[in-house]
């Protein structure tokens, strides 16, 4: 049920309201009793409620996932939780990283599409220490990765993706490949600043790191 005022009623209105016949005090009563939501057709909502959910979902599953492989790999306890699911516009993503980072820009065949996967440059470094046999107790770096490190990190990431769409597998199987690594997120154009994207978030937390 939708109310439209016409010209007329309008005019009826603001003349009850010169005149005493409605309070000011009624009239915002009356805008109280209805539920009234703000919309900004600047940012349009991309994503309902249920698909955040299910994303949300999706993402534990793959939490829990990474979890288990990444205590194999680095041979010490890590924990993986997933922090928030939020909408957002691709530019307050781009700006939102730092630079350098680790970012893998990933393809979905099916979907003709791309999805990038950010890597914090201290866990990347932590890890790639572990890797190598060292402890991750000096990750505090912020330098772009040598060559040889991009393709330990390419291979490590090949196995997450591959662990991500085993968790999407029971809502969309997914075809991926990566396309490669990126150190300055502002040379990543995969769509427009303005369209809306879904940022996954998050944490982990490697023992002794």
């Amino acid at each position: 049920m939708q109310d439209i005022l016409s010209q007329k009623e309008i005019d009826e209105l603001l003349a009850s309201l010169s005149s005493g016949d409605i309070s000011a005090e009624r009239m915002k009563e009356a805008q109280a009793e209805k539920k009234i939501k703000n919309y900004d057709f600047f940012r349009p909502n991309r994503f309902s409620k249920e698909q955040i959910r299910t994303i949300e979902m999706i993402h534990e599953n793959f939490a829990r996932l990474l979890s288990t492989f990444l205590s194999a790999q680095l041979r010490t306890a890590v924990e993986v939780k997933l922090l928030s699911v939020q909408e957002l516009s691709y530019d307050e993503f781009i700006r939102s990283l730092f630079v350098p980072t680790v970012m893998a820009l990933v393809r979905l065949e099916e979907l003709g599409g791309e999805m990038l996967l950010e890597l914090n440059p201290v866990l990347a470094f932590g890890i790639l220490e572990r890797l190598l046999g060292g402890k991750g107790d000096g990750a505090e770096k912020r330098r772009a990765l040598t060559e040889i490190e991009q393709t330990i990190i390419l291979k490590l990431t090949g196995r997450v993706v591959n662990i991500l769409t085993e968790a999407w597998s029971n809502i969309l199987p997914l075809q991926v490949s990566i396309v490669g690594l990126e150190v300055n997120p502002q040379f990543v154009h995969i769509i427009a600043g303005n369209e809306m994207v879904a940022l996954v978030s998050l944490e982990v937390a490697i023992k002794g790191v």
